[in-house]
């Protein structure tokens, strides 16, 4: 019968061991597709941001362009959404 428990609590300690094993592959591997996704989108996040950053930069230019041709109405336009923004904080 003695025999019989020592080699129940053999099989149980591999067991244990495979779990641990197991768990660490698991661990292993997550962290290893999260790295992967990462780096996938990395690149493509970098090029929609310059693209944003451009059109921001073009869109500036273009309003710049539009104030030092159409200074008064520039100014009026200011003035109304200044105006509009006033009455909305009240």
């Amino acid at each position: 019968m003695n025999a019989y428990f020592r080699g129940a609590r053999s099989q149980a300690s591999d067991t244990a061991s495979q779990i641990a094993r197991l768990k660490a592959q698991v661990d292993a591997l997550s962290r290893d597709s999260m790295v992967s996704t990462v780096s996938n989108l990395r690149e493509p996040a970098n090029e929609a941001m310059r693209e944003a950053l451009d059109t921001v930069r073009y869109r500036g230019r273009a309003m710049m362009g539009t104030i030092r041709d159409q200074p008064i109405a520039a100014v009026a336009v200011a003035a109304v959404v200044a105006f509009f923004l006033g009455r909305m904080t009240r």
